[in-house]
């Protein structure tokens, strides 16, 4: 049986093709929200009513069949494997949002270009990984986003081999090195 113990609630349609989800919920009342990954466009569904899902933001994006969303705080960052580097969105004042572009070229430490990038992990900490860069072979880019989410410095590059995912739990990172068919632990 492949739905045991679950049924549909609701759907909600869109007019391009759907990548990706994530979730946000908003602590001012503390209203659930879905980041949806779309081709051209990150969408923002309140979930307020789970039976009449409402997209409260389009926020437009490179054309790109896939975009990777993570949260912390009250900022939301996606990837995409396109164009334009970073896409940051600020979900303070949901329904209305912000959003900025990030590609490092003015981190006064580690000074890239990346436009591209597979995927992004947060750990507990605030720290943002970004995987499968479009910036030497592609390993880890880590990110501070304590104190300044909307512009985050770069806080190390781990670059020996190209990442495709990660996840963080303390001090180690994971790396799913698939080009080299290596799972890596890094200190």
């Amino acid at each position: 049986q492949a739905q045991k113990n679950m049924f549909l609630i609701s759907q909600l349609p869109y007019d391009q093709g759907v990548n990706d989800i994530w979730g946000y919920v908003d602590k001012r009342n503390d209203i659930e929200y879905a980041i949806v990954g779309l081709d051209r466009a990150v969408s923002i569904v309140s979930l307020e009513n789970p039976a009449n899902p409402v997209e409260v933001a389009r926020i437009p994006d490179a054309n790109s069949l896939w975009h990777d969303m993570k949260v912390w705080g009250n900022y939301i960052y996606v990837t995409n494997e396109s164009a334009q580097g970073l896409l940051i969105i600020d979900a303070t004042n949901l329904p209305d949002v912000t959003y900025t572009r990030w590609n490092g070229s003015d981190d006064a430490n580690f000074p890239i270009n990346m436009n591209t990038a597979h995927n992004i992990f947060v750990d507990e900490n605030g720290f943002g990984y970004i995987f499968g860069a479009d910036v030497g072979v592609g390993g880890a880019i880590i990110i501070d986003l304590n104190d300044n989410p909307a512009n985050p410095p770069i806080v190390g590059i781990y670059d020996t081999r190209y990442i495709h995912d990660g996840y963080v739990r303390g001090d180690m990172l994971w790396s799913s090195e698939v080009y080299d068919g290596l799972l890596s632990a890094v200190d």
